[in-house]
């Protein structure tokens, strides 16, 4: 009976949360930048070539085959849709792996809670590498011939995105400590199949000597340590304080005031997440949070594989007593490298194994001495956590406030169908179409906006859509010559115009402010030529 609720209790929580949040809100940058390339693919595009992309291709690919088969006023919201699912469906893969019992649903929506409200509900690529790695090492540990399709999703995670480069040291490593040396054999050649024919394909569609200058020139292992490593020590000194409420997992015991302890460590965490919102009064990303609960587990993790090994010595890597640690272990480094990123470079985006670490320490050392039946203290952490991200909701993503999210956006650009946003955005988009009857399909709108090429139905003239230092992969000079044709228009965007002027990362538009003339203007762009 509580295996059927809580299954029940997921699936209601992943469909409520596609019906009440997917259509509200749009914002200029991240939300249409992989639907852009994905549109320039079906215009007759390739990447590398034709436009600047400094990932792997698959996310873009694969959002270009989705617009193919869609109808157009279902792409975006289809877009979000998936979004919701593939969260929840590598939430439930994690769970499902680390758990047999039913709170393998309770991990699985608690993970899915924590990180489907920590980016806007877009095709992107870091999600869609989160997605492959997870099946990845669900087909290894949950299927007994799973082994080639896990290599080949090994490889899909790699081709998303270059953080997951350090997935295949990781899953060959698991594969031989789980499976065996001849396992692990049967993956590598099965992973150098699939890169030697993606090779082939890019060496007859005359991309790689391009594709391997632009996925490498962008990020330097400098970058990557930073991410990987240093920014997890970089935490408010009151979140470090948290940490006195985690110790009596370990040393409080018998006394009446675990309960408080445990109760306070989540309620502080999540205070402190409502106060940095009510401070701001705009969408924060809870980073600090999110490191220090993979501190937690990663700390509770280490320390109880290491008891093992005091225990057992050297023969536990022949035993099945570490198969439960090569399982955490794996998905705690899928986090992990989810996080390095130049923007969300925090492992928020995949918190099943988060969850779990923590869901492990109090089980194992706070259980037995709790007097509150589970399925209460269940229940109360959705109910905490789903106010708590409903609360940070009320500001979205790099738009408006979500109470004045009432203007279908379909009303503008049909391919909006069904999504909503304020009246000031509303306005924008109308102003998009205006400026774009006035001045032909030869626009590009900058330094971002760049679904606005897509939702015109035109082809942007500029070999790139989102225009700033680090996606420009340093071909700053041929894009200064293609502006000097002096037959493009550009709608920068208003409200950009000090960021661009004090930001170096943003060259080519302050090219544009500082060698083209202005020969409009709007509410909401200046128009230059």
């Amino acid at each position: 009976m509580r295996e059927r609720l809580y299954q029940l209790g997921f699936w209601v929580l992943l469909l409520g949360y596609i019906i009440f949040y997917a259509p509200y809100g749009i914002n200029d940058t991240d939300g249409g930048f992989i639907t852009a390339y994905g549109w320039r693919i079906l215009q007759g595009e390739l990447p590398y070539v034709d436009f600047i992309y400094v990932r792997p291709p698959l996310s873009i690919y694969w959002r270009s085959l989705e617009l193919w088969l869609l109808p157009d006023h279902l792409e975006i919201i289809a877009e979000r849709v998936g979004f919701y699912l593939k969260i929840g469906l590598y939430s439930w893969l994690a769970a499902a792996i680390l758990l047999r019992s039913s709170g393998r649903w309770l991990v699985a929506g608690l993970g899915f809670i924590l990180s489907v409200h920590n980016y806007p509900a877009a095709a992107w690529h870091t999600i869609d590498g989160i997605f492959f790695s997870v099946l990845a090492f669900w087909c290894l540990f949950n299927w007994r011939r799973g082994l080639i399709v896990a290599s080949i999703c090994v490889f899909l995670a790699m081709a998303c995105k270059q953080s997951f480069y350090p997935l295949l040291p990781l899953f060959l490593l698991i594969v031989g400590l789980y499976r065996g040396w001849r396992a692990l054999l049967i993956a590598l050649v099965t992973w150098l199949g699939c890169f030697g024919l993606a090779w082939g394909v890019a060496q007859y569609a005359g991309v790689w000597p391009d594709l391997v200058q632009q996925i490498t020139a962008s990020t330097s292992s400098g970058q990557a340590l930073e991410r990987g490593l240093y920014d997890y020590f970089r935490l408010d000194v009151r979140l470090w304080g948290l940490i006195l409420l985690v110790l009596p997992f370990w040393w409080l015991r018998r006394r009446r005031w675990l309960n408080a302890a445990m109760a306070g460590f989540v309620l502080a965490l999540c205070g402190s997440y409502c106060y940095s919102i009510y401070q701001n009064e705009t969408f924060t990303a809870p980073v600090g949070q999110s490191r220090l609960l993979f501190l937690i587990a990663l700390a509770y993790g280490s320390f109880s594989l290491f008891q093992l090994l005091r225990q057992q010595g050297s023969k536990v890597f022949r035993s099945s007593a570490l198969h439960p640690y090569l399982q955490f272990f794996s998905l705690l480094g899928i986090s992990w490298m989810a996080a390095i990123s130049w923007g969300y470079n925090f492992p928020i985006l995949f918190s099943a194994p988060l969850v779990f670490g923590c869901y492990w320490m109090v089980k194992e050392r706070a259980a037995p001495w709790l007097h509150v039946p589970g399925g209460l203290w269940h229940g109360i952490l959705v109910i905490v956590l789903v106010s708590t991200f409903r609360f940070a909701y009320e500001y979205v993503y790099r738009d408006g406030q979500r109470a004045d999210l009432n203007m279908e956006l379909s009303i503008v650009f049909p391919k909006l169908k069904h999504i909503y946003s304020d009246p000031q955005t509303f306005e924008k988009y109308r102003e998009l179409k205006q400026l774009r009857q006035k001045y032909g399909d030869r626009f590009k709108t900058m330094p971002s906006f760049p679904l606005s090429n897509y939702l015109t139905e035109t082809t942007s003239p500029l070999a790139i859509d989102w225009v700033f230092n680090s996606e420009t992969n340093g071909q700053n000079e041929k894009l200064y010559e293609r502006i000097n044709a002096r037959d493009i228009h550009f709608f920068i965007e208003r409200e950009a115009i000090p960021t661009i002027k004090n930001n170096g990362k943003y060259e080519v538009s302050k090219y544009i402010l500082d060698n083209l003339e202005r020969i409009d203007e709007t509410r909401y762009f200046y128009v230059y030529k």
